[in-house]
């Protein structure tokens, strides 16, 4: 990976996700890397009875959730001096995921050995197939 690349680390609440934004931090810091900090909300899917205003307060909850979740991060970044950005997709973790890799030239990306299934979920199947779909290296911090 070249210096001054672009790191990509895949966060949730859980440890897993926790241990994958210090991994990637960690090589950040030393490689002079950007570091792109992604969240997912799986696609909801709406249940008899449930309205579409429902639906909609429920992904503006998860958002709101998952921005407080990479604020420290975001912050901790900034004190050891490392450029980072937070960004939280909708869709299905695997495809919006790989796609966010590409669009943004990304280097590397990190994820945790097991997240949180209904959040990120990165362990397992999905951990393979972004792996198997991603553009560039893919570290799993366990």
């Amino acid at each position: 990976m070249p210096e001054q690349g672009r790191i990509v680390v895949a966060v949730d609440d859980s440890d897993a996700g926790k241990r994958a934004f210090w991994a990637a931090l960690s090589l950040a810091k030393k490689l002079g890397s950007q570091l792109l900090v992604v969240s997912v909300i799986e696609d909801l899917v709406r249940t008899a009875g449930e309205t579409v205003g429902e639906v909609d307060e429920s992904y503006e909850h998860s958002r709101d959730h998952f921005e407080w979740l990479q604020r420290p991060m975001l912050e901790r970044a900034g004190q050891e001096q490392v450029a980072a950005t937070g960004h939280v997709l909708v869709g299905n973790v695997v495809e919006r995921l790989v796609e966010f890799v590409r669009e943004q030239a990304a280097d590397l990306v990190v994820i945790g050995s097991l997240g949180r299934t209904h959040l990120l979920g990165l362990g397992g199947v999905k951990g393979y197939h972004i792996a198997e779909h991603a553009p560039c290296a893919v570290l799993i911090a366990k």
